[in-house]
């Protein structure tokens, strides 16, 4: 069946990570399509169509071009060896066009645990990686490629449904350009003369690797197991490590929980600070008062209710500042106990 591939963009799903496990993955040909057009000074550019660059196969390349017409264009399409990573629910579609020899240079299916103070994670591609996880693995900066840095724009990726198969064709890939017939006549398309030279070995190596991997772990499991929990139990008994990502979202929780303890700390140190200060302002001011009160006991009263009064300011004056020093030095100790655990609580995060 002709088909356009759409470009991936992922569902929102709120299920475990098994419920999505990469469970296959093909090694077939796909098509794609460049339009090229005059853009400035004479100057010959080609565009990857967003969400129309990958088809099932030429018939529906073609097809797809049709719409895009405008005066100047001209429209290349080319069959080029690909992958499909098949989970549950979706298929997704890989096509290395940088490559001459697509895939050949991924090096992310015999990746090994690492250990961390956090746990044991792994990377790559592994009996037990979610489709998710998969995809991302082959990203142009995963660390998966051998020789020099890939391009960010050397994988084009499609999603299709979890059943899609490739397009079966025999014979050497074709490279096609269009050239127009009038208007209100389809393209006429003629052979490249300049035919991308793909090889397909590097992705069917991939594929290869994959069968060895998922039969390990289906051998380990034993007859009758289902795929999807056979590729789980693998990864959790024999590899004995998480998904990378799981890692990654779990360390990070454990961080967004420390930095909000840390942030508990360094504001209730900044509270016992606050709090100190102002016992410091009331102790000055109490001091103040006591030394007022003395000066004006100095000076007798006429009567003895002055008096009275003037020794009654002093003693309550001795009373509030020993009542003020006293909650000083308790808000002290307080500040220095949560000053600590925050200091301690920093160290343990840097």
């Amino acid at each position: 069946m002709s088909v356009k591939i759409p470009e991936l963009s992922w569902p929102h799903r709120d299920g475990a990570y098994d419920d999505e496990l990469l469970l296959e993955i093909e090694a077939g040909v796909i098509t794609y399509l460049i339009r090229g057009r005059n853009a400035w000074h004479s100057t010959w550019v080609r565009h990857w169509f967003r969400n129309t660059h990958l088809f099932s196969d030429i018939a529906s390349a073609k097809q797809g071009a049709e719409p895009l017409r405008e005066r100047g264009n001209v429209f290349y399409i080319h069959e080029a060896p690909a992958l499909i990573l098949r989970g549950p629910h979706e298929a997704v579609v890989l096509c290395d066009h940088h490559e001459d020899n697509p895939f050949s240079r991924f090096i992310g299916l015999d990746t090994t645990p690492v250990d961390t103070p956090e746990g044991r994670w792994i990377g790559g591609i592994f009996p037990g990686v979610s489709l998710r996880d998969a995809v991302a693995a082959f990203g142009w900066a995963s660390g998966n490629w051998s020789g020099p840095q890939k391009s960010e724009h050397s994988m084009l990726i499609g999603v299709a449904p979890s059943d899609y198969v490739f397009t079966q064709r025999k014979g050497k890939l074709q490279s096609l350009t269009s050239y127009p017939q009038g208007s209100g006549y389809l393209l006429g398309w003629s052979v490249s003369g300049t035919p991308r030279s793909f090889t397909s070995s590097g992705a069917a190596a991939v594929a290869r690797r994959w069968h060895e991997l998922t039969a390990l772990a289906t051998d380990h499991a034993g007859p009758g197991a289902a795929l999807a929990g056979s590729l789980a139990r693998y990864r959790a008994t024999v590899i004995n490590a998480e998904p990378r990502s799981q890692w990654l979202a779990r360390r990070e929780a454990a961080q967004a929980r420390g930095a909000a303890a840390r942030d508990a700390l360094a504001e209730a140190w900044d509270e016992s600070r606050e709090h100190r200060e102002q016992l410091e302002s009331a102790v000055w001011e109490a001091e103040e008062e006591l030394e007022a009160a003395r000066a004006a006991r100095l000076r007798l009263a006429d009567t003895s209710a002055g008096i009275r009064a003037q020794r009654e300011r002093v003693e309550a004056a001795e009373g509030a500042l020993a009542g003020l020093r006293s909650d000083l030095a308790f808000a002290e100790a307080i500040e220095r106990t949560r000053r600590d655990a925050y200091l301690a609580a920093r160290r343990s995060m840097s």
